[in-house]
């Protein structure tokens, strides 16, 4: 077996990122579900970037 520790999906960790978002509008901070909508999208376009060129 390998050493390194096993990598969590791309889409569930935008998934606890969507959840953090929906707490955080909900609990009116909205300027922190921004930001961390904002982080979830660019970690998920990053995400979808690496598989694209790794399918080329």
């Amino acid at each position: 077996m390998s050493d390194r520790p096993q990598r969590r999906s791309p889409a569930r960790i935008v998934f606890l990122l969507v959840i953090v978002v929906v707490v955080l509008a909900a609990t009116s901070h909205g300027q922190a579900a921004l930001w961390v909508a904002a982080a979830a999208a660019v970690y998920a376009l990053v995400e979808g970037l690496l598989v694209w060129r790794a399918r080329r």
